[in-house]
């Protein structure tokens, strides 16, 4: 097998983790999920995942309360190889209610799974009818 079919192995079962979770799973089973998906689909490449925090000087948000590698507006992130720290950072942003995006460069806007809350109220198990009682 090559190292590409191997990653894309790694890509399919972090996928398939992914899917099985239910709304009802805990905060920390969804994180280390969610971490996972970002993390097999980056093949080998640099990650680079990021949150908004708002780093400006005029900001109410305050200092971050994760480490981060760059800055670009309201946007803080980290860019490693390191799939470990990668992992760690994302379950913690997770937790403490970010939604973290993952991108192919640094500073760019990428994509995500929102917030774990935003995942729960949207996940097609748990019948959040925006128009109910309309």
């Amino acid at each position: 097998m090559t190292k590409y079919s191997n990653a894309v192995q790694a890509e399919q079962a972090a996928y398939n983790h992914y899917n099985d979770c239910k709304p009802t799973d805990t905060d920390l089973k969804l994180a280390l999920a969610f971490a996972d998906h970002y993390i097999a689909s980056a093949y080998g490449r640099k990650i680079h995942l990021s949150i908004f925090h708002d780093m400006r000087k005029l900001s109410t948000e305050g200092p971050c309360p994760l480490p981060y590698d760059w800055q670009h507006k309201n946007v803080v992130g980290i860019s490693t190889t390191d799939a470990e720290r990668a992992r760690d950072w994302c379950v913690k942003a997770l937790l403490l209610g970010y939604s973290v995006a993952r991108s192919f460069r640094r500073g760019c806007g990428g994509g995500g799974n929102g917030s774990l809350a935003f995942w729960r109220d949207h996940h097609p198990d748990t019948n959040n009818d925006p128009c109910a009682g309309l």
